[in-house]
């Protein structure tokens, strides 16, 4: 991957130099840059695929040059770099079993899911919020017990409560359920409007997936619901998504590339991609994503009026 480094430190440009091909994916230095007017002034006659951005001890006065210098290379993936120390709380948004996190924030839950189990009685919507972390405006995030023991607590009626209550308060509800089917997991999806498996064009994900699709058929979901997602993609493999598709018996909504260096930058700064790296490839591809989700539900929050035409549009 051709990368641009701008940075005024000489030890990291050495180091990128000599180890950046030992990363994965291999990184080979094209140019290093001063600071950000320097790359600015100084465009590489081909663009890079990766700009790295020694943020650390940027001067206020070229902060802006960043947007300018992005314009000229939008195809390339950019990655800020700091040394400011990190003090990142994992938080996973309605976790039953599993323990990968979701999310990175600073924040400290004041709550968490088994918390509002424990207390299902004094459950209502300014109770939710108050327990939720707000890591950006208009997301919040609902944190999984730290104690996996208390996870035992949590009957599947709670599920339902939190769910009715965040329904009526929320434009749209995520719930990150793992893999483990068990009878919390199973409430959730019961009451999802959809569905969105992830997998990887690989013999075990497939595996897994046929077998998830399976439960699924026997629950009587329809197969509308479950819409597949494949992660990582990369075209030219040995799998082809037709062969995913025909293997599982549905289709795929939506592919997001792999794109292994941004995707880890993100989760080690607590950044989310959309804000770390809005040009990479995988950025670009969960942009998509909302925009395909937000679309099959955009009739749901029309006006009365667009709504019943809308209906009978499309019934004749």
């Amino acid at each position: 991957m051709k990368t641009l480094l701008v940075s005024r430190d000489e030890s990291l440009q050495a180091e990128l130099a000599a180890q950046g091909s030992a990363r994965l994916p291999a990184l080979l230095l094209e140019a290093t840059r001063h600071d950000l007017r320097d790359a600015v002034e100084r465009l590489l006659p081909q663009p890079p695929e990766l700009v790295l951005f020694d943020a650390s001890e940027v001067e206020p006065s070229q902060a802006a040059l960043l947007e300018p210098l992005a314009r000229h290379y939008p195809d390339a993936s950019f990655i800020l770099l700091t040394r400011a120390p990190q003090h990142d709380l994992l938080i996973r948004a309605m976790r039953v079993g599993m323990r990968e996190p979701l999310y990175v924030s600073d924040q400290k839950p004041a709550m968490t899911l088994s918390d509002i189990c424990s207390q299902i009685g004094r459950l209502d919507a300014a109770f939710l919020e108050s327990c939720l972390v707000h890591v950006a405006p208009g997301f919040g995030v609902l944190a999984a017990a730290d104690d996996p023991t208390m996870a035992t607590q949590m009957k599947p009626d709670h599920i339902d409560a939190i769910l009715r209550v965040a329904r009526q308060h929320y434009d749209y509800v995520l719930l990150d359920v793992g893999r483990q089917i068990d009878a919390l997991s199973l409430r959730a999806l019961d009451q999802a409007d959809a569905i969105y498996p992830v997998l990887q064009l690989a013999l075990p994900d497939i595996r897994d997936g046929r077998r998830l699709l399976d439960i699924f058929r026997s629950l009587g979901y329809p197969s509308g619901r479950t819409r597949l997602i494949v992660n990582r993609y990369e075209k030219g493999g040995k799998l082809r998504l037709a062969d995913l598709e025909q293997a599982l018996g549905a289709d795929v909504l939506h592919t997001v590339p792999n794109d292994y260096l941004s995707a880890t930058d993100s989760v080690n700064q607590g950044i989310p991609l959309l804000q770390l790296a809005r040009s990479s490839p995988v950025a670009r591809s969960l942009a998509e994503l909302v925009e395909t989700v937000t679309e099959r539900r955009l009739p749901e929050s029309k006006g009365l009026f667009d709504r019943l035409f809308g209906r009978a549009e499309t019934e004749h």
